[in-house]
């Protein structure tokens, strides 16, 4: 799955919000490991750990979905209108629109669905059935994905 649609938008964030993404007990982990020698927190690297932890599931978060919305143009978010209800179909205000989408739970909808078109991801690939038995194994492949990423991470800042 292409991620640098996603990754190019949350290179927009300020690092606090990287960080909060990725999670503040994660961050101060990571500091302790730090030798102090080479910036560990550059927003490249935490990009790359929130995907690497999370990968497209850091969608299900509302704030995150506010938050990358905000860095897409205009046009892009009033784009939105004909699919919210009809109150909204004249609203020329983005930021009342991107409350709006970024609210909706995260499911597969018209909405949703837009949302992950803007990031260049398909919602087959997103919101296809899972047994219980690919749950399982999800929470599974996070759990390693995420040991893989601090090792990296604590290698890393070892050698620097």
């Amino acid at each position: 799955m292409e991620n640098e649609v996603m990754r190019s938008h949350m290179m927009k964030f300020s690092l606090e919000d990287l960080k909060s993404f990725l999670g503040e007990d994660i961050v101060e982990s990571l500091l302790e490991w730090n030798t102090g020698s080479e910036a560990l927190l550059t927003k490249k690297r935490l990009v790359d750990m929130i995907m690497c932890i999370y990968g497209v599931n850091i969608l299900k978060s509302k704030e995150f979905r506010h938050h990358i919305l905000s860095t897409f143009q205009k046009e892009d978010i009033l784009d939105f209108r004909v699919e919210l209800p009809e109150k909204y179909r004249t609203c020329e205000n983005p930021e009342l629109i991107i409350d709006v989408v970024a609210k909706k739970n995260w499911r597969e909808s018209q909405i949703n669905n837009h949302v992950l078109h803007l990031l260049n991801y398909s919602e087959k690939d997103i919101f296809q059935e899972q047994s219980v038995e690919e749950v399982s194994s999800e929470k599974l492949h996070h759990m390693i994905s995420f040991m893989n990423c601090w090792i990296i991470n604590i290698l890393f800042a070892r050698e620097h």
